[in-house]
């Protein structure tokens, strides 16, 4: 079974991982796979920046 969460950069229990990454987090997921018996922590970064204008139609 797969449970997830997922929190955004400014909650409590993202402070660690806020500091390591600064403002280049997003937000943070958790997963639990019961039936194998592990669980992941992931991290949503901005790793480029760039300025962008839809196109008119």
């Amino acid at each position: 079974m797969l449970n997830t969460r997922k929190l955004s950069s400014g909650h409590k229990e993202t402070r660690r991982l806020h500091e390591r990454y600064g403002g280049r987090l997003l937000c943070v997921g958790y997963r639990r796979y019961t039936a194998q018996g592990k669980r992941f922590k992931t991290v949503e970064l901005i790793i480029e920046e760039a300025s962008w204008q839809p196109l008119m139609e």
